[in-house]
């Protein structure tokens, strides 16, 4: 076993020695298992035989948000031959009835490189991408939910959360064609669960075949809410019994009931309901002592915080009227960003998101503010809790209410200063995001 991890090692540093700011063993440990994530992830692909699908063009009817008129409408979609779809019994339906394709041609559409362009110009920026993949997952569900017969679906659907978003290439290229794709992997009664991938195709030198790179990779937990008059209504179910590739359906489906699970026990067990361990309180007073020796080696959380506030106009709303969630996504991000910019003094990397919960929706022309501050550090990761709220100006009492809430992982290449708690309150953020860059830096 030794020689083994010895050897792969040896093959991943001999890969980094380009890149100069890789040179330690705690970065080549989360580069070694974001690689191996990366394999993970690609293995459990759903591929479609695109000679089985048609172009869909969307309409009035058919539309989710403003986001496709403003920002895709040279972009093509694909959805799968409903001709070829079988027939399901009790309103089953198979995975292919959501599955989503989309092509952008960021290589040849300048106005759509100017829409995605990060600050260095040469890449795209990570907001607009979580905005991108926001509206793939509306689609997917809108699509499983869909009834040909009436034109319709017996239910609103909304973005619950957003977990598990794997970033495997942080600056992908906009001046080359991106691909995105999505499909339903797990279904409850009133929620299901929606795969969202990024990818990009260059051709293979050796054998002049198309190869497809996983740049990103999301699970969406999209929640039916509204609409449905019968109190029993169930969401379809997903049937992949005759599919082919029934092994990676049924891994899909594993996966699915998994981070169900796991998202069940975050619930749970998370230090609003719980009190921290014995161990968790003796690490805050040793904190605490740390920062009495040696003050200057800490920066207090309170003080690493950035806001801004935001109003909401019509171009950023959905189907519901409310405002799209793929905005709130984006911004959210920004925030993000901008707290570890400040603090680190260099641009960050997306390490992972692992937790997005959207709790209320916005609607058109509220006061958004988006506060963003590091409550964690290690090394060269750095948690970053986004709380969003929102004031309704029409509302006499100018009430604030908290719509979401983001937790964001950040990578520097340099190795950050800690952030230390003082308040009861920064306390309980300091330990989630302890205990977050753990489970992260401990799972592929």
């Amino acid at each position: 076993m030794e020689r083994i991890q010895e050897i792969s090692r040896q093959i991943i540093q001999n890969k980094l020695n380009e890149d100069d700011h890789i040179n330690d063993n705690s970065k080549l440990l989360l580069y070694f298992k974001k690689q191996m994530s990366l394999i993970k992830h690609t293995k459990s692909m759903m591929i479609v035989n695109l000679e089985n699908t048609e172009r869909f063009v969307e309409t009035e009817q058919i539309r989710l948000s403003d986001y496709a008129a403003q920002t895709l409408n040279t972009s093509e979609i694909y959805l799968y031959k409903q001709s070829l779809l079988e027939q399901k019994k009790d309103n089953a339906r198979s995975p292919k009835q959501g599955w989503f394709y989309l092509k952008m041609p960021f290589s040849t559409d300048e106005s759509l490189q100017f829409r995605f362009s990060n600050i260095d110009g040469t890449t795209m920026r990570t907001g607009k991408i979580l905005e991108l993949m926001d509206y793939c997952a509306g689609i997917v569900s809108f699509r499983h939910t869909y009834s040909p017969e009436t034109g319709l679906t017996p239910t609103n659907i909304v973005t619950g959360c957003l977990d598990n978003v794997r970033f495997f290439q942080n600056n992908i290229p906009i001046n080359e064609d991106l691909y995105a794709q999505g499909y339903p992997t797990w279904v409850g009664s009133t929620s299901l669960e929606v795969r969202v991938d990024l990818f990009g195709k260059k051709q293979n030198p050796k054998n002049q075949k198309d190869q497809w790179d996983l740049y990103v990779s999301a699970f969406f937990l999209m929640v039916a809410k509204g609409k449905v008059s019968q109190s029993n209504y169930q969401l379809p179910q997903l049937d992949f019994d005759k599919d082919e590739d029934f092994e990676k359906f049924q891994l899909r489906w594993e996966m699915g009931k998994a981070h169900q699970a796991e998202r069940l026990k975050q619930k749970n067990n998370n230090l609003i309901k719980n009190p921290p361990t014995a161990e968790e309180s003796l690490l805050l007073h040793k904190i605490w002592q740390l920062t009495k020796q040696s003050p200057k080696s800490f920066t207090r959380i309170k003080h690493t915080q950035t806001s801004k506030q935001i109003v909401m106009h019509h171009q950023d709303k959905n189907i519901y009227m409310k405002v799209f969630g793929g905005v709130v996504l984006r911004e959210a991000y920004d925030s993000a960003f901008s707290a570890i910019y400040l603090f680190s003094g260099e641009e960050p990397e997306l390490f992972h998101i692992d937790d997005v919960s959207f709790l209320t929706g916005v609607d058109i022309g509220s006061l958004v503010n988006y506060h963003a501050y590091i409550t964690y550090t290690e090394k060269h990761l750095a948690h970053v809790k986004v709380v969003i709220t929102k004031i309704e100006p029409c509302d006499e009492q100018n009430k604030i209410y908290k719509t979401s809430e983001v937790h964001i992982t950040m990578f520097s290449k340099k190795e950050l200063k800690q952030v230390y708690p003082k308040s009861y309150e920064e306390q309980i953020d300091y330990l989630e995001g302890k205990r977050r860059i753990t489970h992260i830096s401990n799972t592929i």
